[in-house]
C-alpha cells in the first residue's frame, strides 16, 4: 500500500512540474479582445492577417482590393472593377493584376 501511495504521489507532483513549465503566459484568446477591425464584404482584416475573399462580380472593388479568382490571387488596378474578371488574356484585363 506504501509504494501506491508513493507512486501516486510522485506522479502528481510530475504532473505539477509539467504543468507549469508548459503553461503560456498569455493565450490567443487573450489577444484577440483587443483587435478592433472595420470588416466588410470585401476582406476582413483580423489583427495582422488578411482574409481574401473569392471574386464575384456584383462586388464593386477599389484600388488594392485583392481577391481569389480560379486558384490565382489579383489586386485591383482601378476603381470601379464591378463585372470585370480577373484575367490576363481577356481584353481590357488592365483591371486586375496577378499577386506574386
Amino acid at each position: 500500500m506504501r509504494i501506491k501511495k508513493k507512486i501516486l504521489t510522485f506522479a502528481i507532483v510530475l504532473l505539477m512540474v509539467f504543468s507549469t513549465l508548459f503553461t503560456v503566459p498569455e493565450s490567443y484568446a487573450y489577444w484577440s479582445n483587443t483587435v478592433l477591425t472595420k470588416v466588410d464584404s470585401r476582406s476582413a482584416t483580423i489583427g495582422a492577417w488578411t482574409l481574401i475573399l473569392p471574386w464575384n462580380k456584383s462586388t464593386k472593388y477599389t484600388v488594392g482590393d485583392k481577391v481569389t479568382h480560379l486558384g490565382t490571387t489579383w489586386v485591383a488596378l482601378k476603381s470601379g472593377t464591378k463585372s470585370k474578371e480577373p484575367s490576363l488574356s481577356k481584353p481590357g484585363s488592365n483591371w486586375w493584376a496577378p499577386v506574386a
